[in-house]
C-alpha cells in the first residue's frame, strides 16, 4: 500500500441498482470494509448526485514542479469532508432508466473508479466496455463468489484511485527526495503488517517529524517514526555541537533508539524534556540504506481530540 501513495483514508462508494433488495444485501455483505456506502435505486438520481458533489483536487495541485515543493499530507487529516470523496461506483448494467454503461459514460469525474455488475448475457458488452476504458472491472452477478470479488475489487481500485492522484510525486522525484523509505523493497510489507495489526483506517506520511501518521476509526492516532541511519548519525553530531546532556548523547549513540525532535528532527538547547523524544526502535535494512523505526502510540498532530473527525463519528452523523 505505502509504495503506491503517501496518504490514504476511507472514502465514499456509490452503489447503483434498481433492485433495492439486492443492493441492501450487498451493502450488508460489504460492512467489514472501511468505506462509506451511498445507495441509489435510481441511476439518474445517482448520476446527478455524483456530478453535483464536490470535486476533490489533489492536495498538491498547483505546486511548482521546478521547486519540488512538498505538500502537507498531514493537513488532509483535518479536512472533515475527506470521507465524502467519491472514489468508486458499483453499478448494475441492466436498469430501466439507463444502462450501467450509459451511467459510467455520464460521470463527469473521470478519476472515479467503476465496477459494472452484469448478467451472463451482458458479459460481452462488459468486456468491450473494459477494453474501451469505460469501466475498470466487471463482475457477473450470478458468479458464486460475487461478494468476494466485489470486496477485492473495491480494495484494489481504491488504492489505484489514490495512486493515480499522487503520480505527480513520482514524476517529480518528491517521494525519492523526502520519503526514500517508501521506495525500499520490503518496507511496504512491513508497513502493511503494522497498519493491519493496529486496526488503522487512514495514514499520512510526514517529513517533519519524519514518519507516518496513523489513525483508527475511533479517532485514536499514533505515529510511526522512521529515520535513516544517516539522519540518526547527524542527530548525534548536532547534539554534540549544541552541548546536549551526556545522557542524551549516550542514548543517541545507541542503535536501538530513535529521537523525534522538533525543528527538523534535531536537538535544541532549550529542549528540557528531551527524554520524551526518545523511543525504543527496531531496525529495517533497505537495499539503498538502513533505517530505524518506532511506533509511538498516543501521539497526535492535533492540539485536541476535537480537532480531528474520526471515521466512526462521520458514519454516525
Amino acid at each position: 500500500m505505502i509504495n503506491s501513495t503517501p496518504y490514504f483514508h476511507p472514502t465514499t462508494v456509490v452503489l447503483v441498482d434498481d433492485n433495492v433488495r439486492f443492493m441492501e444485501s450487498l451493502s450488508f455483505g460489504l460492512h467489514a470494509l472501511d468505506v462509506n456506502f451511498k445507495l441509489f435505486g435510481s441511476a439518474k438520481e445517482a448520476l446527478k448526485w455524483i456530478n453535483d458533489s464536490k470535486l476533490y483536487t489533489t492536495i498538491f495541485e498547483g505546486l511548482d514542479s521546478d521547486e519540488g515543493a512538498l505538500p502537507s499530507f498531514k493537513n488532509r487529516m483535518f479536512d472533515v469532508s475527506r470521507f465524502d470523496e467519491v472514489t468508486l461506483v458499483v453499478v448494475d448494467y441492466d436498469m430501466p432508466e439507463m444502462s450501467g454503461l450509459e451511467f459510467c459514460k455520464g460521470l463527469k469525474k473521470s478519476e472515479i473508479k467503476k465496477i459494472m455488475l452484469t448478467g451472463v448475457a451482458g458479459e460481452n458488452i462488459a468486456i468491450q466496455a473494459f477494453n474501451d476504458d469505460i469501466i475498470d472491472r466487471f463482475i457477473v452477478k450470478q458468479d458464486a463468489h460475487v461478494l468476494g470479488k466485489i470486496i477485492e475489487s473495491i480494495d484494489v481500485l481504491q488504492q489505484d484511485y489514490f495512486k493515480n492522484k499522487t503520480l505527480y510525486l513520482q514524476k517529480n522525484h518528491i517521494i525519492h527526495n523526502y520519503f526514500p523509505f517508501m521506495e525500499e523493497t520490503g518496507f511496504s510489507s512491513l508497513f502493511d503488517e503494522i497498519f493491519i495489526q493496529g486496526d488503522y483506517v487512514e495514514y499520512y506520511v510526514d517529513s517533519s517529524p519524519g514518519g507516518i501518521w496513523l489513525q483508527k476509526a475511533n479517532g485514536d492516532s499514533d505515529f510511526l517514526a522512521i529515520q535513516s541511519e544517516a539522519l540518526c548519525a547527524d542527530q548525534l553530531v548536532v547534539a554534540h555541537d549544541r552541548e546536549a546532556p551526556t545522557e542524551l548523547l549516550e542514548a543517541l549513540d545507541k542503535k536501538d533508539v530513535i529521537a523525534c525532535f522538533p525543528d527538523g528532527g534535531y536537538y535544541l538547547p532549550d529542549c528540557i524534556n528531551w527524554q520524551s523524544a526518545l523511543h525504543k526502535a527496531s531496525n529495517f535494512k533497505g537495499e539503498k540504506q538502513n533505517y530505524r523505526y518506532a511506533l509511538v502510540q498516543g501521539l497526535s498532530p492535533a492540539q485536541s481530540s476535537g480537532d480531528l473527525l474520526s471515521f466512526n463519528d462521520f458514519l454516525d452523523e
